[in-house]
């Protein structure tokens, strides 16, 4: 609906200013002609009805066909609803939204007055002005509230949002209007300026334009006098548009922009409070805020909206559904999160927001919002009050008591995120009210072990592991006294305390040091210069812009080194400390999972990794010593795989001896090879999982004698396997013991299957590597590889031509080329000798210049998705792994061709083939 329909008459129905707020049912005849209900209410107390009255007279005055009619109900004996004439569901929909956003918005206008008939009209006749007095808002309201709003369509509808939101500022077109926007003004101006006439205004500085076209100049509306007559409201109008574009378009792009000065500009609110009727929606809808099914094709979420928005009550209304317990037929959804885990997404929202705020005023309505949902989900508040109340009435009933805890488990989980962002705010508000509530908990802790009375206490070293992670979110202003105090009161130890302070002062001063003025505009160039560029070779202002930049930073680089180093050395200082306890006696719940804290913060190497890091020789150590249960070398063992998943190709030779280490910590030396136990295949997946990762660089650079003790290894778990199976292994405390000797043999065996899964695995990859190398020198073992590519490309050729399909004439002939050779010229056998000749036997270089001239020369058929994704990948395997033999007599049977380059161009580019072109 792009413009409220024509005004009319409805019968029985008053239009214009309502004479009394009392609803009458609609006669028969309008029953007929408003046959659908676009709003229902059921209170009926007269406050209501005069909204609704006064909403429908209003909306009636502005040409929107609806009446209100009252009819009875099972439920509460009478209830009011609005109904519509139009016959369109979209239209329907979007009345429907602008009645209940009209209704709502009067009545917060008129919160705590009386609400008289001739008050309410000419309110909701103001609220009902701000959506249809601009046909851009009333056109993107309809098509947003009519249509599905998913995310491109709340991203349109934000852009109104902004364009019909934001004041004209003089000041901040001096510091932002580009020759671009000026561009696009004339479009919204529909001046006569020729495209010839402003091609060149993107090079051009604002004051030459406007000088040429001072038609367009916004100085101008300074003078109130111009500001008031025809053209200047037109321009002011324009210029609002286009301020609210330069807005939108930055809060899109999450970007930092730097000013003239070297400031980040503050990422803009969206001014929802310029909108009520949509505020008011926005609000009504957060009332209903609850989980949703994983895959769910319904409105797209609204938090985001409220926490990039400058209003108060809609942060309120999102802050209310974080804190408020849901009914409890509300609080799990099939195939999606429950109450918490829903609860968890939207605090984690929260504090992303919160930290990268740089709008003062949006930074104070997120900081109001996290110590609310502080306040709500710890001590007294209403969430932890409910979920310890849940929790007491669970054990009463006679629940595990690991049941009981899974809600307390997860609010624990969201005190934590938010501590570790509150703890080191620079707003003193947050710190404050985070150290009070870590501080309540460390005497609480205590009792709470000794009585085991409140599932919402946290542990000294979950507290220690969130002060620690604390440190990443420092900023300037943070209080670095919160780490030195709480660090002492936590670890029990002074030397602690002031470590975690000394790690915070360094991050302080990195932080500092990023945002130097002449840092932040040099970052800016860079960033400007590469988006200019994008896609091509780097050019000298962006090599000579990048140097610049990296000099400036290479101070604060070289702390953050220094940093990272410190803080693993403290992660092995404290693990290994705890291994030395465990030697006197067995480690607490806590302990253990400070252990396993610590271990997951070391951040081994780095992608370019040449060497392996000195912090992974003293893990090796630690997991080596004997003073480790096998559950803590797995927690080890699987750190060590995420650090190293994801290293440069050409760090894969490094892991060879990492995979070796792991195989030691998991079932001892070579020579002495362990017998397994239940954790032992768990340590081993972690090893698996680096082989699949870096598995043929990985065995490229292996040694004979490497391979030998990985043989070595599989050869002695076969062994054991065989020795259970044939009884010739049984521990002697069970041996007297039939029932637990038949019970331990199972176990054993279960144990040695999921160990010889994970070396199976290993060695697939291995023979995989073997065969791939064979592939690359033998044409004999690159014949039918090459064949077993091409299956899922004609697959798809022939449902391309299958029926109900239309196939092209180029798609007919390709599939026809494909069929003769697969059909009639393709040598299929089982095995192939040593001396099979792929070129001349197997016609492999008269397919492949086929597939050229029909699939890569021809632009319009390469880019169908068939082709695209299975026909050029299917190529590029092909002339990649392709054996120098066979690629020098296909250049020798089409010499100086555009074939025999182009196969010479893909060998070059593919000559070290990545692992993803044959998966």
């Amino acid at each position: 609906m792009a413009e409220a329909p024509k005004s009319f008459e409805p019968t029985g129905q008053p239009t214009g200013r309502p004479e009394q707020s009392g609803i009458i049912p609609l006669s028969e005849t309008d029953k007929a002609r408003y046959k659908t209900v676009i709003y229902g209410h059921q209170s009926l107390n007269e406050a209501d009805k005069g909204l609704v009255s006064a909403t429908v007279s209003a909306m009636q005055g502005a040409g929107f066909e609806i009446a209100v009619d009252r009819k009875d109900t099972d439920r509460s004996g009478q209830a009011v609803v609005i109904k519509s004439a139009s016959a369109e569901r979209k239209q329907q929909m979007s009345e429907g939204a602008l009645c209940l956003g009209v209704i709502e918005a009067t009545r917060r206008r008129l919160e705590g007055q009386p609400i008289d008939d001739e008050t309410a009209y000419a309110t909701a006749q103001e609220m009902l002005q701000t959506v249809t007095g601009e046909p851009e808002v009333l056109e993107a309201f309809s098509e947003y509230y009519g249509g599905l709003r998913w995310g491109s369509d709340q991203e349109r509808f934000v852009r109104t949002l902004f364009r019909n939101g934001t004041e004209f500022d003089s000041d901040f077109l001096d510091q932002n209007l580009s020759g671009g926007d000026l561009s696009s003004l004339v479009y919204e101006l529909d001046a006569n300026i020729s495209y010839d006439q402003r091609r060149d205004w993107h090079d051009l500085s604002i004051d030459d334009i406007l000088s040429e076209f001072p038609e367009l100049d916004y100085r101008r509306l300074n003078d109130e006098q111009f500001r008031e007559s025809e053209e200047g409201q037109t321009l002011l109008r324009a210029y609002k548009h286009l301020s609210g574009e330069i807005l939108a378009r930055r809060q899109k792009n999450h970007e930092p922009v730097v000013n003239n000065f070297g400031e980040i500009v503050p990422e803009p609110a969206i001014p929802l409070s310029s909108h009520p009727v949509i505020e008011a929606l926005v609000i009504d809808e957060m009332s209903l805020d609850r989980p949703q099914p994983k895959y769910s094709f319904g409105p797209s979420e609204l938090a985001g909206i409220i926490l990039d928005s400058d209003s108060v009550p809609a942060h309120e209304a999102l802050v209310r559904a974080i804190t408020t317990r849901l009914p409890e037929g509300a609080r799990r959804v099939s195939d999606g999160p429950d109450e918490f885990q829903f609860k968890r997404g939207r605090v984690v929202d929260l504090l992303r927001e919160y930290r990268r705020a740089e709008n003062p005023d949006r930074r104070v309505l997120l900081r109001d919002d996290l110590i609310q949902v502080l306040d709500a989900f710890t001590m007294d508040g209403e969430i932890a009050s409910t979920v310890r109340e849940d929790y007491h009435k669970q054990i009463a009933r006679g629940t595990k008591e690991s049941w009981a805890r899974s809600e307390a488990s997860q609010v624990n989980g969201i005190v934590l995120d938010a501590l570790t962002v509150a703890l080191a705010s620079p707003d003193p508000e947050v710190s404050a009210r985070a150290s009070s509530i870590v501080e309540d908990f460390i005497p609480q802790h205590e009792r709470a072990i000794a009585f085991g009375q409140d599932p919402l206490i946290l542990g000294r070293e979950q507290m220690g592991l969130a002060l620690i992670d604390a440190i990443d979110f420092v900023a300037e202003g943070s209080n670095l006294q919160v780490f030195e105090s709480l660090g002492t009161q936590i670890f029990g130890d002074r030397q602690i305390g002031e470590q975690l302070r000394r790690f915070a002062e360094t991050k302080m001063r990195i932080v500092a040091e990023r945002s130097r003025p002449e840092v932040l505009q040099a970052f800016d160039e860079r960033r400007s210069l590469s988006h200019s560029n994008f896609g091509g070779d780097k050019t000298p202002e962006y090599l000579e812009a990048e140097a610049r930049y990296d000099a400036l930073t290479r101070y604060s680089d070289e702390l953050a080194e220094a940093l990272k180093i410190d803080q693993q050395n403290f992660f092995l200082d404290q693990a290994e400390a705890l291994a030395t306890t465990q030697r006197e006696r067995e480690l607490t719940d806590g302990e253990e999972t400070l252990f396993g804290g610590v271990i997951k913060r070391i951040k081994l190497g780095d992608y370019h990794m040449t060497a392996l890091p000195a912090e992974y020789h003293r893990m090796m150590d630690l997991a080596k010593s004997g003073d480790l249960t096998e559950r803590q070398v797995g927690t080890i063992a699987w750190q060590v795989y995420e650090s190293f998943k994801y290293v440069d190709e050409n760090a894969a030779h490094l892991m060879i001896p990492t995979v070796l280490d792991i195989y030691e910590i998991a079932l001892g030396s070579v020579d002495e090879v362990r017998f397994p136990t239940g954790e032992t295949s768990h340590i081993l997946g972690s090893a698996s999982g680096l082989v699949r990762e870096h598995g043929r660089k990985m065995f490229r650079s292996a040694s004979i004698e490497d391979l030998q003790v990985l043989a070595s290894y599989s050869e002695r778990i076969r062994d054991y396997a065989v020795q259970v199976a044939e009884n010739r292994i049984l521990p002697d405390v069970v041996r007297a013991n039939t029932q637990q000797a038949q019970e331990w043999r199972k176990d054993a065996l279960y144990n040695l299957e999921s160990i010889a899964r994970e070396l199976k695995s290993i060695d697939s990859q291995y023979e995989e590597y073997l065969h791939i190398e064979a592939v690359k020198v033998k044409p004999s073992e690159y014949y039918p590889w090459v064949l077993g590519k091409l299956v899922p490309f004609w697959q798809k050729m022939q449902w391309e031509v299958g029926p109900g399909n239309r196939p092209g004439r180029d798609i007919q002939r390709l599939h026809g080329t494909i069929a003769d050779y697969v059909k009639g010229r393709f040598v299929i056998q089982d095995e192939y000798p040593d001396d099979f000749d792929a070129n001349a036997q197997g016609q492999i270089g008269a397919f492949l210049y086929e597939m050229y001239t029909q699939m890569v020369v021809p632009h319009d058929i390469k880019y169908n998705g068939t082709v695209w994704r299975e026909g050029l990948t299917f190529m590029h395997n092909a002339i990649a792994y392709m054996p120098e033999t066979v690629l020098r007599q296909i250049q020798e049977q089409y010499p100086n061709t555009d074939f025999a380059r182009y196969i010479e161009k893909e060998r070059g580019r593919w000559t070290e083939p990545k692992d993803d072109i044959i998966s």
